[in-house]
């Protein structure tokens, strides 16, 4: 266990070290216990509130040495240590010999700001070529002062116009931006939305990004509930009918392609709810289930449930299953 006394000063980065250590091989690293190695340097490190006497450059230190041990946790810690809307922290256990607690838990303004422009700077840096990572930075742009922001959205350009991302980095990343704009439009009015200015960016690069000839950019659509940015929240009548007008779109635009079956099972293969898509194809009458036999046997969870939603729905709409 690592102690209380090496949150001091003068042991805070070989605490750090120790515990990247041990976060990289928790076996329950994304468990909701707060008491996980990557919790307790988040805690520690937090830059909202002082919980250790290390000044901000032995914090930023911290951070740069865990990044360096085991990178992975330093991408989710920097994460962790962003501005979050909903974000809380507890304090940690105090010391039991060596009294090393600051005079005072409170962050200036400018310190706290300052420590926000250091993790961003190394976020944009770690998130380079990484759709998640990127997507996670934009999920993020709400919560960080003006100058990040700016460094958020700049590296976004630069890695949609450079050439950097290879076609399915690109899917991945605009599928991340395009969710991102459709779920803050649809709740724009939100303490946390973001700006229309700053959506506006966020839009346009995603516009870029968007694989025009792909079917899998529909695939978001067969979700349970699918963010769609130009229906109210709470106009539910009008919301079921757009999502049954887009999947029906999809389904036309997807089966009057050339391999129009070859294209349906790369979309398949795409959804969060493959039995969506089985279930809208029934309801479009769109294919015969005869098409998809093979599916059922395909070895392939997303094609079995596909065809299993279109079995279910011609049978409960008394369709013809041949």
């Amino acid at each position: 266990v690592i102690g209380g006394g090496d949150w001091s000063a003068d042991r805070l980065i070989a605490g750090a070290r120790a515990l990247a250590g041990l976060a990289a091989i928790d076996p329950a690293s994304e468990s909701q216990d707060r008491n996980r190695p990557i919790n307790s340097l988040a805690t520690i490190l937090c830059g909202r509130v002082r919980n250790t006497s290390a000044s901000l450059a032995q914090r930023v230190g911290a951070v740069d040495v865990v990044c360096e041990v085991a990178p992975d946790v330093g991408w989710s810690l920097i994460v962790a240590l962003l501005p979050d809307q909903h974000g809380f922290v507890m304090p940690p256990a105090g010391p039991r010999v060596q009294d090393w607690r600051p005079n005072t838990s409170a962050v200036t303004m400018a310190e706290w700001v300052e420590f926000i422009h250091e993790l961003a700077i190394r976020a944009v840096t770690m998130a380079s070529g990484l759709p998640d990572r990127l997507g996670t930075l934009a999920e993020k742009l709400s919560t960080l002062p003006l100058t990040d922001r700016k460094l958020v959205i700049s590296r976004l350009v630069e890695q949609t116009s450079n050439g950097t991302l290879d076609a399915e980095k690109r899917l991945l990343l605009w599928e991340s931006l395009d969710r991102l704009v459709a779920k803050h439009q649809r709740f724009s009015t939100a303490s946390w939305a973001l700006p229309p200015d700053l959506l506006g960016q966020i839009r346009d690069i995603a516009a870029d990004l968007e694989p025009q000839g792909d079917p899998q950019r529909f695939g978001y659509l067969f979700d349970w509930h699918p963010d769609l940015p130009d229906v109210g929240v709470d106009d539910y009548d009008r919301y079921e009918l757009r999502v049954q007008e887009l999947r029906a779109e999809a389904i036309r635009t997807v089966l009057t392609s050339a391999a129009p079956l070859d294209q349906l099972e790369r979309l398949a293969r795409r959804v969060p709810v493959p039995g969506q898509l089985g279930w809208s194809l029934a309801e479009y009458s769109a294919v015969s289930l005869r098409e998809l036999m093979s599916w059922f046997e395909a070895g392939d969870t997303a094609l079995n449930e596909v065809a299993a939603g279109l079995a279910r729905r011609l049978l409960g709409i008394g369709g013809e299953l041949w």
